[in-house]
Order: structure tokens, then sequence, then C-alpha cells
């Protein structure tokens, strides 16, 4: 049995592993594609229009920042290669410039300047992600700023780690008291299903606490290492 405890608000990192649950339960923007992209200021942004009318500008050190294939992190660890990090300690920073920008099968497709052998890289932005982030990161240029998905990742945005993040709307609380009883998930139904882990994930941040049933038998860590990094975001 897994209990977790506290205040439970998920991190920045959390929130974003969240969001992304929410794109595959209820898929709020599987119906939008990039339709066009453009290299602007000399590498330095990306203007990417979208099919739902909206466009936005895109600076080249976000895009650098923010891409999360296989070129710069890692499937197995879900951890960023620290030799690829657009900031490093010693060695010398990515400018983030931006030598080609295409769409190619609905996703934007990069490859960057100025980054030695990560020159021929090309780099893949999925359209839901980008649709999701540009209306807060991005400079818009026309049509709505943010889709209407946005209310489903209201309960999300006190933990994004954005400036002017608003405080947690206590609605979307609820305050224990002593004749309650403690939330209760299947851990199975958890683990092997994006909604019922996002569901979970819901109530922990509403409730403040959740008490997981049916785990799984181990002498060792593995099953809590393997929950927190799959459901948890790490």
């Amino acid at each position: 049995m897994l209990r977790f405890f506290g205040q439970c608000a998920p991190s920045a990192r959390r929130a974003r592993r969240f969001a992304d649950m929410v794109n595959v339960t209820s898929a709020p923007c599987s119906n939008i594609r990039c339709a066009a992209a453009s290299v602007k200021e000399d590498g330095k942004r990306v203007q990417v229009e979208f099919t739902d009318g909206a466009e936005f500008e895109l600076h080249g050190l976000w895009l650098r920042d923010a891409c999360r294939d296989e070129n710069f992190v890692s499937e197995v660890a879900g951890e960023r290669y620290l030799t690829r990090t657009a900031f490093k300690e010693k060695q010398s920073h990515a400018d983030g410039k931006v030598a080609d920008a295409k769409v190619v099968e609905g996703s934007l497709q990069v490859k960057w300047a100025n980054e030695g052998s990560l020159s021929e890289v090309a780099s893949i932005f999925p359209s839901n992600f980008l649709r999701t982030y540009a209306g807060v990161v991005g400079r818009h240029l026309k049509g709505d700023r943010h889709h209407t998905s946005k209310e489903a990742y209201r309960w999300l945005e006190p933990y994004s780690g954005f400036k002017g993040a608003p405080a947690p709307d206590l609605k979307l609380k609820s305050l224990f008291k002593s004749d309650n009883f403690f939330q209760r998930r299947d851990y199975k139904a958890v683990i092997n299903s994006d909604e019922s882990n996002l569901e979970m994930a819901q109530a922990l941040v509403r409730h403040g606490v959740v008490i997981m049933e049916n785990v799984a038998q181990a002498k060792d860590n593995s099953v809590l290492l393997n929950f927190v990094d799959q459901c948890l975001g790490g």
C-alpha cells in the first residue's frame, strides 16, 4: 500500500507530465496541426501557423531548451542529456539560433545553427505541445491566443512555474475533516491507464491524500520508484 501525504503540489516538471496525460486522455489539441513554419530574425525566432488559425513567433532559445525528443531526453531515464542542455556550467551555452524550420507530418521540425555535431540533428516538436505552450511563451500574431482546451489545464496553472501563475483555487480543494475518508485508488488501474493516472493526480491535488491499494509486492524500492517515475512525473 502506498500513501501520499502533504501539500502534494506538483512541480513544474510534474505539471508538464500531467499536461501530457490530458493530451492523451482527452486529446484537446489532437485536431490541431502546424500548418506553416519559417525562420525569422536571422534564426532567433520561428514563426508557426496552426490549422486553427492561430499564429505565433517562438524564440529559438525557448525551442532549444524545451525540446524533448530522443536527441535531448533519454527515453529510459526521462532526464535530459547533460551534455546537450542549452545552458552548461562550464562549456559554451547554446544560442538557440535556428538554421531551418519546416512542417513535417503536422509537427514542427527544426535544425540548429552553431551547434557543432547537433547542427545536423532534426528536432521534432509535436503540434499539440506547441499549441498548448505557444499562448504562454510565444509572441501572439493572430487568431486565438489560447486553445479551447485551456480549461482542461486550469487545475495545473498554479504549479506551472510561469510568471504570474495564480494561487491554487480553494474551490478546487477539499479540506480534510475528521469525518472524511481517505481517497483510495487501485494501483494496477492507475499504472496501466493514463486516464486513471490523471484522475488520481487530480484527486491528490484536491484532497491531499491518496492511498494506493493492491500494490505489487517487492523486496526493494523498485515498485515505488517505478510508480513515482511513471505516474507522478519523477
